[in-house]
């Protein structure tokens, strides 16, 4: 199993690893395969054990000694924290909304068979993050569908889930949610 060092003690010789699964493991100095030196962010691959104390890791094997990732990432003008982050996607909807016609240039009868409004949809994708309290947040950077809901800020998309529906807002942001996801694997991916 792969994880990372979130805590050591140099003096007592212990630390902590947390799992891909986000559990916290124990770990001993006794623990360690080969004697590279133990920095915290580093990668570790390990045997997951528990024992009368709870989880541990043994024949720990230090796999890459990065520096500390980063424990924040920004998006738009909110912050996460990276170990608060469950889950997260980029999702494609469509968005349905009525448009006028131009009925000037119409006759009469024309207007009269003609409706007002017609019903069109328009495909976009945003991205979900989904956080350990089960609150989730939305962002969209598609400055087409920001004009087509006119509101400068916050987005609604009606949502089913377990039979219920709902609206959940979301946020405008400039940034390319394609390149938040990709920051997002990049860290992901090393643990």
């Amino acid at each position: 199993m792969r994880g990372r060092i979130i805590k050591f003690d140099t003096e007592k010789g212990f630390g902590f690893i947390k799992d891909a699964s986000g559990i916290s493991r124990f770990f001993h100095i006794s623990d360690l395969v080969d004697l590279n030196e133990v920095k915290i962010g580093a990668i570790v691959e390990f045997d997951p054990t528990t024992n009368d104390k709870g989880e541990r890791a043994s024949q720990v094997k230090i796999v890459s000694a990065t520096a500390v990732s980063p424990k924040v990432i920004i998006i738009g003008k909110d912050r996460f924290f990276i170990s608060k982050i469950k889950s997260y996607g980029i999702f494609t909807v469509r968005f349905n909304y009525n448009h006028r016609h131009d009925r000037d240039h119409l006759s009469i009868l024309q207007r009269i068979t003609q409706p007002e409004y017609e019903e069109d949809y328009y495909p976009y994708s945003y991205l979900e993050l989904v956080l350990k309290d089960r609150s989730s947040f939305r962002f969209i950077s598609d400055q087409y569908f920001k004009n087509i809901c006119l509101d400068s800020h916050n987005f609604a998309i009606n949502c089913t889930y377990k039979k219920i529906d709902y609206k959940a807002l979301g946020t405008f942001i400039d940034q390319d949610i394609k390149e938040i996801q990709v920051k997002l694997d990049e860290y992901f991916a090393a643990i």
